[in-house]
């Protein structure tokens, strides 16, 4: 309402950086009127994440030269009722434009591959 943008992420590594469960939880506030509607909570995953890190111009929208990263789903999250959208399955996914297994070494993708970082020697998320 005040032209603030928002984005959407996780608080990896110490949660997981699951999407689904982000814009489950943005639709069902547990706060009465503080949900925000699928296309908003979808918005704030994507094409808001990508503004908020400066990145508009590299992802968060399909749109021809920008890197495809972006997950198939096995129903439409449009029409799923916003309380099952944790449901929601992952089908195929695109990282970098390349075919991944959903929910294999995802962490370690999304974050670019970082090592080191998490708790104790040789950690890696």
């Amino acid at each position: 309402d005040r032209g603030i943008v928002m984005s959407g992420g996780s608080d990896a590594p110490c949660t997981l950086p699951d999407p689904i469960a982000g814009i489950h939880a943005a639709c069902n506030h547990y706060e009465p009127g503080q949900s925000l509607r699928v296309e908003e909570a979808l918005k704030l995953f994507t094409y808001n994440a990508a503004w908020t890190s400066f990145d508009e111009k590299e992802r968060g929208s399909l749109e021809a030269g920008k890197v495809a990263d972006l997950a198939i789903l096995d129903r439409n999250p449009l029409t799923v009722e916003t309380g099952r959208l944790r449901e929601l399955k992952v089908e195929r996914l695109l990282l970098r434009g390349r075919p991944h297994r959903p929910g294999q070494g995802l962490a370690s993708l999304a974050l670019g591959g970082i090592t080191g970082f998490g708790r104790g020697p040789g950690s890696s998320i």
